[in-house]
C-alpha cells in the first residue's frame, strides 16, 4: 500500500492477472454478469442521458450454474476487502468491511472526462470509502485527479486506489485521450442498523 496524500492509498498488484480477469468477463452474459449496456447519467430533467461508454453489472452470489462468473466476480471484491482491511488497519477504522453484492465494470470511450465530485451526498450518506479498481493501463490519459488537494494517480492494471468518499476529497478522471479504460468504481459503506 503507498499512500499517495493522507488517506488516499493505491495499491499495486491487488486484482492478479487484470488481463486474463478481463478477458473471460468479456465473453460472458449470464444471471451474474451482465450482457455490456450503455454507460449513461440519468437526468432528472427529461434530457437525453448522456453516454460514457459501456457498463456490465457484476453480481456476488454463489451459483451452481454458473461457477466461473461467481469466482469472477469474488475474485474482485476479494482484492477490494484485502486492500480494505489493509486500509482500516492504517487509519484505525473500526466501521466494519460492506461492500454489498453487485458492482460495475465501466469502460470509457475516447475523449470521455469525468469531472469532479465527491461521492458521498445526502442522497449517498452510507458512503464512506470509494475504490477505483483498474482493469488495463493501455491507453492514454483517464488519470484520477483530486483537483483541490492537486494529487493526481496514473492508473495501472491491477491496481486499487482507496479515499474517503467525502470532501475535501473530491475527485475526477482526466480526458482519455486513446484507447479504452475499463474500471470498477465502487464503495464501502457504513450501513446504520
Amino acid at each position: 500500500m503507498d499512500i499517495v496524500y493522507d488517506k488516499i492509498a493505491f495499491f499495486r498488484n491487488a486484482l492478479p492477472n487484470p488481463k486474463e480477469w478481463l478477458d473471460k468477463v468479456e465473453l460472458i452474459e449470464d444471471d451474474l454478469i451482465s450482457a455490456w449496456i450503455p454507460w449513461q447519467s440519468n437526468p432528472n430533467d427529461g434530457t437525453t442521458p448522456y453516454v460514457y461508454g459501456d457498463r456490465k453489472h457484476l453480481l456476488l452470489k454463489d451459483s451452481e450454474s454458473n461457477k466461473e462468473s461467481a469466482a469472477l466476480v469474488k475474485q474482485v471484491i476479494d482484492a477490494m476487502v484485502n486492500c480494505a482491511e489493509q486500509y482500516a488497519k492504517e487509519y484505525s477504522i473500526n466501521i466494519p468491511i460492506d461492500l454489498g453484492s453487485a458492482c460495475v465494470l465501466n469502460k470509457y470511450k475516447e475523449n470521455e472526462v469525468m469531472g469532479q465530485h465527491a461521492d458521498w451526498n445526502e442522497h449517498q450518506d452510507m458512503l464512506e470509502y470509494s475504490f477505483v479498481v483498474y482493469i488495463n493501463e493501455d491507453y492514454e490519459g483517464g488519470e484520477l485527479y483530486f483537483k483541490d488537494l492537486d494529487v493526481t494517480i496514473t492508473p495501472e492494471a491491477g491496481s486499487i486506489a482507496l479515499f474517503p468518499a467525502k470532501l475535501p476529497y473530491s475527485h475526477g478522471s482526466n480526458q482519455l485521450i486513446s484507447g479504452r479504460k475499463v474500471f470498477i468504481p465502487h464503495f464501502w459503506r457504513n450501513v446504520k442498523s
